[in-house]
């Protein structure tokens, strides 16, 4: 079983080093521009908070999730970003506490080789928004856009919002209910972090 893990861990983590330097040099041009800040500040701030503060998974959102889960029986999860983008490239999914440990090793592997924007950028790019929604390009041509135009506040927070709850094939008032509250919720992290922000949207006041 342990020769089996780590046969799998070596395989998973040349994948992720053969395909990570082509995302983020994909990415590069985006991260550096205001839309690509935007988003990205939206980003951290909502699915990962102390991003610069760990080294590739969250010791304490691991507690917290483990005391919800267990003592709670309060179902929450507790990926880092970067747990989530190794999820995304090798596409394991599977439920298992190997899988998660795993993980947890190929997020510090990949946090100790690149920089932690360059690589939540990277997870924009190629994270699931949604049935029809399977890239940040196929998002933002739902808005009309493209990584070249100046994507406002709503628009960043809306795209980010549909990472917790993806938009579904069959769209019902519930679904777009929770991304609607999910975006304002993000809006008004974003609009602590930057209270010199303009934004006229009473309703979030």
């Amino acid at each position: 079983m342990v020769i089996s893990f780590i046969k799998h861990l070596k395989q998973d983590c040349d994948l992720l080093l053969l395909v990570l330097p082509h995302l983020i040099f994909r990415n590069t041009r985006f991260l550096l521009s205001s839309s690509g800040e935007r988003m990205l500040d939206i980003l951290i701030l909502g699915e990962d908070h102390r991003n610069k503060y760990h080294i590739g998974f969250d010791i304490i959102a691991i507690c917290r999730a483990t005391y919800r889960n267990y003592v709670k029986n309060h179902k929450e999860g507790a990926s880092t970003i970067d747990q989530q983008l190794v999820r995304v490239i090798i596409g394991d999914y599977r439920p298992t506490f190997t899988r998660k440990i795993k993980e947890i090793l190929l997020a510090v592997i990949i946090r100790c080789r690149f920089d932690r924007r360059q690589l939540a950028i990277s997870y924009l790019d190629i994270a699931y928004y949604g049935t029809n929604y399977q890239s940040l390009d196929s998002m933002l041509e739902k808005f009309g856009l493209s990584r070249e135009d100046d994507i406002d506040l709503q628009t960043c927070a809306s795209i980010v919002a549909r990472l917790k709850y993806p938009e579904p094939k069959i769209k019902t008032d519930m679904n777009f209910g929770r991304i609607e509250r999910r975006t304002s919720y993000l809006i008004r992290l974003y609009l602590r972090k930057h209270p010199n922000c303009h934004y006229e949207n009473q309703s979030l006041h």
